[in-house]
């Protein structure tokens, strides 16, 4: 069992962030930068608080993805000895600091 984890963390690195500002617009910045490097393959939202990702990278794009989302985002600092050529997958959490835990969806009326 421990060596499935040690060989899952050595193709994986994992990013904590903190988005200021607008939500929606923090998201589509953050989306816009990873498509230019990668895919999400997972999104998921926790209220207006935050919001974690699953992205594919190449390892050789994981410095520039980076970099770039640093520009966007109040990242962690992060050792890049921890990637390897067989690291293909980010896993970034936002927390959101406007974020009050009570986000309304609103849902369209549907005719008839």
């Amino acid at each position: 069992m421990d060596e499935f984890f040690k060989s899952h963390i050595s193709n994986s690195v994992f990013w904590s962030a903190i988005g200021h500002g607008e939500r929606i617009n923090v998201i589509q910045s953050c989306e816009k930068i990873i498509g230019e490097f990668g895919y999400i393959l997972e999104f998921k939202q926790f209220s207006d608080l935050g919001l974690s990702l699953h992205i594919d990278v190449q390892s050789d794009k994981i410095k520039a993805l980076y970099d770039s989302l640093k520009q966007a985002l109040r990242l962690d600092n992060f050792d890049f000895k921890e990637i390897n050529d067989k690291t293909s997958t980010v896993y970034l959490n936002i927390s959101f600091a406007d974020g009050h835990g009570d986000l309304k969806v609103e849902i369209p009326e549907v005719p008839g």
